[in-house]
């Protein structure tokens, strides 16, 4: 994931763009996954609830394809909440995307 830290002040507004640069015609996941070659970003317990995951916070992106943050019709968040928060793939593969690497850190300062 890159950069695999974002740094951003409280009050900032922010919009992330992510591109899956896989290619749309290869297997990556094996055969059942019906090459549903996916990645599925997301910003970990952003919302404050301790469930672990940040429901409005999260997109899938299709090989080949760039996505902008859509939260509830919005193209940005605030970044209201101070602290260190994950930003994973969530795709749970065998090993998970987050266990190969594609994790990192979202810092509001």
């Amino acid at each position: 994931m890159e950069p695999s830290t974002i740094r951003v002040k409280q009050g900032d507004k922010v919009q992330f763009v992510v591109t899956n640069d896989d290619d749309p015609a290869k297997d990556y996941n094996g055969a059942a996954s019906g090459k549903d070659n996916f990645h599925d970003v997301a910003l970990l317990d952003y919302d404050g609830d301790g469930d672990g995951v940040t429901e409005d916070i999260e997109h899938e992106v299709p090989a080949g394809v760039t996505e902008r943050t859509h939260l509830k019709g919005n193209e940005y968040f605030v970044a209201s909440t101070k602290g260190t928060f994950r930003i994973i793939c969530e795709v749970r593969t065998s090993p998970s995307h987050d266990a190969l690497g594609m994790h990192g850190e979202f810092i509001v300062e």
